[in-house]
Order: structure tokens, then C-alpha cells, then sequence
């Protein structure tokens, strides 16, 4: 029964049941929240392995650094509704700007504050 699934079980469904008609765009929203550290890992292993597979566009909404770090080819930070960067993930783990820098590191210090 539903109910009697754990949280790693059910996003696991939830991405069969999105598979099961072959789409082109699959969009993921927080796929990791919730779910410890190991099986946030593997859940971005099976996103990677299934999209290898099925090829299309996967687009991950996240706010952990490390599912973006392991599934990204393509990264764009959003801040207040609108794009701050956007680019290849190699790019923008190495950027010049401070806020995308601060951002993507977790760093407590820089431009981005608690306002």
C-alpha cells in the first residue's frame, strides 16, 4: 500500500509513474527533500542512469548543492524570481560573480544576506 512505502520508495514510484508515457521534459521538484544524504546520492544516480537512457531534458529543482554538483550539466541560480547566471555547471562553479560564488558554495559570507 501507499502509506506503507518510506519516502525514498515513493519518489522512486513517482519517477516510474512520470516515465511510464516517454516524455521529453521531466521535471524534478526538490526530488532529494526529505531523503538522507546516501539515498539522495543514489536517487541522483538513478536520475543520471535513467536519463542516459531515455535521453530528453531533465530539469532538477534543488536547493542542495551536492544532487546539483553530481546530476547538472546546465546550472541557472534564480534568485527573487528572476536568473542571477546560467550556463554550463562547470562554468558556474567557477564563476567570477560573488553572489552565484556564494550561493553555489554555502558560504556565509558575501553579498547574499538574511533579508
Amino acid at each position: 500500500m501507499p502509506n506503507e512505502l518510506s519516502g525514498g520508495m515513493r519518489k522512486r514510484a513517482g519517477f516510474a509513474r512520470a516515465l511510464v508515457l516517454d516524455p521529453a521534459i521531466v521535471l524534478f521538484d526538490e526530488p532529494d527533500s526529505g531523503l538522507d544524504p546516501v539515498r539522495t546520492a543514489l536517487l541522483c544516480e538513478l536520475i543520471k542512469e535513467i536519463h542516459q537512457e531515455n535521453g530528453g531534458a531533465y530539469v532538477v529543482i534543488t536547493h542542495d548543492i551536492m544532487s546539483a554538483r553530481r546530476v547538472a550539466d546546465f546550472i541557472s541560480v534564480l534568485w527573487k524570481g528572476r536568473i542571477v547566471e546560467s550556463g554550463p555547471a562547470s562554468e558556474l562553479f567557477n564563476t567570477d560573480n560573488m553572489f552565484v560564488r556564494q550561493f553555489l558554495s554555502g558560504e556565509a559570507q558575501g553579498p547574499l544576506g538574511m533579508e
